[in-house]
């Protein structure tokens, strides 16, 4: 996670005991574990550069995730990309 970068949706992951992060500084899903609440660990990442012009929503359930990604332009389709 950069110190530059804001998040703004959130999801948790009960099986995994991870949070799913959207990074929109860096148009990625940031994956934070939370097996000691008292040090959550950055453990992976999502890189969605190439899906679209940036994630706009993530959720997850039972260690699959789903990140809502915008269109190219405005006049574009978004996706959804799914990833475990």
């Amino acid at each position: 996670m950069s110190a530059t970068a804001a998040s703004e949706i959130v999801a948790y992951d009960a099986r995994t005991r991870s949070m799913l992060v959207i990074n929109g500084a860096l148009n990625r899903i940031d994956i934070v574990s939370l097996a000691d609440l008292a040090a959550p660990v950055l453990t992976g990442t999502v890189p969605l550069a190439g899906e679209g012009s940036g994630v706009q929503s993530v959720s997850t359930h039972n260690g699959l995730g789903v990140a809502a990604v915008a269109g190219a332009t405005v006049l574009d389709p978004g996706r959804a990309v799914f990833f475990d």
